[in-house]
């Protein structure tokens, strides 16, 4: 049989010129979203990047403290998988087995602020140590926000970098637009209300937890 190499070439063009259909897409393309696609929350022994942002398992962030739970601060194991054993895990910060916790904290004995000696043995001695920073009752360290005329004397009294209003320890003061009221007392620190405006209620507050006359805060 003699074939008609004409009509057999415009047949062949005709097939290359016609469009796929959806079909047809669907079919061939079955990987277009495979690549980016992510399956949600890291999880943290797979060896998978599950959330995709190029870490996995224990290299992401998000498995630090899913792995093994929360630091212990006292049994020689990195317990929560960040790095860092007992003590030296800022999570060990207030822990009783480091020498923390608000029942025992420096500055709570007078003098202590001033004495060279890191008491808590959390690793900050004196004015470093914020249980004696955010202590209103003692007058070893220079803060920004004890009294209202610190507040508007020109001078960043604690050294932190904000001068007056623009250290939240003044949002209390009428000067800078406070309530004029302090958490600084039993009363203050148990109320519920953040009476300083500082964004921390009652307990969350430095000031109540480490201000020496203010007891409610006191395991």
């Amino acid at each position: 049989m003699i074939i008609n190499r004409s009509l057999f070439a415009v047949l062949a063009l005709t097939a290359c010129l016609t469009p796929k259909t959806t079909d047809d897409v669907a079919t061939d393309d079955t990987s277009s979203t495979d690549d980016t696609a992510t399956s949600g929350q890291e999880i943290c022994d797979d060896g998978i990047d599950n959330d995709g942002d190029g870490y996995i398992d224990d290299d992401d962030w998000d498995c630090d403290d899913t792995n093994s739970g929360s630091e212990v601060c006292d049994d020689g194991v990195d317990n929560d998988g960040d790095g860092y054993v007992d003590c030296d895990d800022w999570d060990c910060e207030e822990d009783e087995a480091c020498g923390g916790g608000s029942s025992s904290f420096e500055g709570l004995t007078a003098g202590q602020c001033s004495d060279g000696i890191d008491n808590d043995g959390n690793g900050y001695t004196d004015c470093d140590d914020f249980s004696c920073s955010y202590n209103f009752d003692d007058g070893d360290c220079p803060r920004e926000g004890s009294e209202a005329s610190t507040c508007d004397d020109g001078t960043d009294n604690d050294g932190d970098g904000y001068t007056d209003c623009e250290d939240n320890s003044c949002n209390w003061a009428a000067v800078c637009g406070g309530s004029g009221e302090q958490e600084r007392s039993n009363e203050n620190c148990d109320d519920g209300v953040d009476n300083d405006g500082n964004g921390y209620t009652d307990c969350d507050d430095f000031v109540c937890l480490y201000t020496t006359s203010v007891t409610v805060c006191r395991d």
